[in-house]
């Protein structure tokens, strides 16, 4: 019997959440810990940072702070709502400083940032242009997740790289999005 093994390209990969009162955060931690149940999380393969945002902005976490599946997942159970709006264009505006040396970035890793949100959120020219500046770095990919019932589509495609980068809230289709994007041409083939 033929098992493909893919052989995947290392991954710095930030979650930008809202925790913002129109979000259901117990709906939220479920698919973040169900996404990093399927990820490996290791200092060759993914490595995960994290920024909330509600009315202001928080760095959660960053590349170097929690290096293992349990670690994430127990900090992403301990997190909170907050009271007030999306206010998404603070939690852009500085993400670059996250994808640094000294936050545990590696240079040579493929870049994502994933905002998890409903869209809720003021689409103002500064938010475009903090997208727009994201998408002009090299070797980046924006994607977005809507959670909940009453999701802004037209929102995501305002902060995504395109299209093909809002992903359904599902662990599933998200690690399977990240598979296709980091796999490694020529993937080897393993005999069982």
């Amino acid at each position: 019997m033929r098992s493909r093994s893919v052989l995947l390209k290392a991954a710095d990969i930030v979650f930008v959440v809202d925790v913002s009162l129109s979000v259901n955060i117990a709906a939220l931690k479920g698919l973040l810990s169900d996404v990093i149940s399927k990820m490996p999380i290791n200092d060759i393969e993914c490595q995960i940072a994290m920024k909330s945002f509600s009315t202001d902005a928080k760095t959660e976490f960053n590349f170097k702070d929690h290096k293992t599946k349990n670690e994430i997942k127990t900090y992403i159970a301990n997190m909170n709502r907050f009271a007030g709006g999306s206010n998404l264009r603070d939690a852009l505006r500085p993400i670059m400083q996250m994808f640094s040396y000294s936050k545990g970035s590696r240079s040579y890793a493929k870049r994502f940032i994933i905002i998890f949100t409903d869209g809720l959120m003021v689409l103002s020219p500064e938010l475009k242009t903090e997208v727009g500046n994201l998408l002009g770095y090299p070797n980046m990919i924006v994607s977005s997740v809507g959670i909940g019932y009453s999701v802004k589509h037209d929102h995501l495609e305002q902060i995504s790289t395109d299209i093909n980068t809002i992903l359904r809230p599902s662990a599933h289709n998200i690690w399977k999005y990240l598979q296709k994007s980091l796999a490694v041409p020529g993937c080897l083939v393993r005999i069982i």
